[in-house]
C-alpha cells in the first residue's frame, strides 16, 4: 500500500480516472497530490494586445488550480488530498522536477499513446518520466484503465 502518490493530470476524463485504478492501492490517510503543470508562457502580442508571460502563466495557475480543488472535493474521504501547479518548460520536466523533490513513493499518469509504433515516432511525456526519475511510474492507458497499469 502506498502513502504518497502523485498524480499529474492534463484536465481530461481519461487522467482522472487513473485516480480510481489508485485509490485501491493506497494506505488509509494516504498523501495524494493532484498536479497540473503549466508550460512556460511567453509575452507576445494577441490581436494588437501585448499578453504578458508572468499574466499567461497566473491566470493558467489559477484555473488549473480551482480544477484542481473542485476534483479533490468530488474524490472519496480518508485521504490527504494535495492541489499543486507547476510551471515548467515542459510537462515531463515539470512532473520529474516534482516527483524527484517531493519524493513520493508512485506516480500514476495516464497517455494518449494509442499505437507503440506512433510512440516510436513523438516524444512521450510518460516516457520521459519514465526516465527521468527513479520514482516507480504506473502509466495507463485508455485500455488498461478497462483492466490494469503497464
Amino acid at each position: 500500500m502506498y502513502k504518497s502518490v502523485l498524480i499529474p493530470l492534463d484536465g481530461t476524463k481519461e487522467g482522472e480516472a487513473v485516480l480510481t485504478k489508485v485509490l485501491g492501492e493506497l494506505a488509509p490517510g494516504a498523501e495524494v497530490t493532484l498536479l497540473r503543470i503549466i508550460e512556460r508562457a511567453q509575452t507576445k502580442r494577441v490581436d494588437g494586445v501585448i499578453r504578458d508571460a508572468r499574466m499567461v502563466e497566473g491566470e493558467a495557475r489559477d484555473r488549473a488550480h480551482a480544477y484542481l480543488v473542485d476534483l479533490a472535493g468530488r474524490l472519496p474521504k480518508g485521504l490527504n488530498y494535495n492541489a499543486e501547479v507547476s510551471v515548467a518548460e515542459s510537462v515531463a520536466h515539470g512532473i520529474v522536477n516534482f516527483a524527484n523533490h517531493k519524493h513520493v513513493e508512485l506516480i500514476a499518469m495516464y497517455t494518449h499513446r494509442r499505437k507503440p509504433v506512433v510512440n516510436v515516432f513523438q516524444n512521450s511525456v510518460s516516457k520521459a518520466v519514465k526516465h527521468g526519475t527513479k520514482t516507480p511510474v504506473k502509466v495507463y492507458t485508455q485500455d488498461s484503465l478497462k483492466t490494469k497499469a503497464s
